[in-house]
């Protein structure tokens, strides 16, 4: 994930994931309290992904750190962003 943490003041506009592993997978962003926040599908063959860091309302998210779940034909893959604003 870059970049983190995500820092709008300081020109963030975009969060992009990237690795072998995304295409074709579900992408789930939680706050650490297990809310979710949004879901994103990632088209199949992309290695790199990017995101407004908005919610399913297109909203901005709030200040904090945030959980995010992959899943793919490949496994479950997990990790962690902030926001800062």
């Amino acid at each position: 994930v870059n970049p983190n943490p995500f820092v709008p003041a300081r020109g963030d506009d975009r969060i992009t994931f990237f690795g072998g592993s995304l295409g074709g997978g579900q992408l789930n962003i939680y706050t650490v309290s297990g809310q979710r926040v949004t879901t994103l599908y990632v088209p199949p063959e992309e290695i790199r992904f990017s995101w407004d860091v908005k919610n399913e309302k297109g909203e901005p998210l709030a200040s904090g750190v945030y959980i995010w779940r992959l899943k793919t034909r490949e496994g479950t893959f997990y990790g962690k962003f902030a926001v800062i604003r």
